[in-house]
């Protein structure tokens, strides 16, 4: 797969973005990184190294996008995680708020 200290791309679909780090070991439960800039290694589990671990950008790149096109289709074949922030919103902000957000997610999808 890598080599030790090979510079790599890790899609961090937490924040959506794409960082650089040097790949230090894979285990049998996954693979060990040290991002750039980063003092603490970061361990992706083996489920998602394929969705995570990339060898150059254009292929990180290709990765986010595929990821957020699929979590695209999740959420709006299944939109009951979208209904439940609404709902939350609504009793800390009140309804206009939760009308002009929803107003706005009509016009983005």
């Amino acid at each position: 797969m890598f080599k030790k200290g090979q510079k790599i791309f890790y899609v961090d679909a937490r924040d959506g973005i794409i960082e650089t780090a040097r790949f230090i070991e894979k285990t049998s439960d996954g693979t060990w990184i040290r991002i750039d800039g980063h003092a603490i290694n970061t361990f992706v589990y083996s489920d998602y190294q394929n969705k995570s671990l990339f060898e150059d950008l254009t292929q990180a790149e290709t990765g986010l996008e595929n990821y957020k096109i699929n979590l695209k289709s999740k959420l709006l074949k299944n939109n009951f995680f979208i209904k439940d922030i609404l709902l939350r919103l609504e009793k800390h902000e009140g309804k206009l708020y939760v009308d002009v957000v929803s107003e706005i997610l009509n016009t983005l999808l």
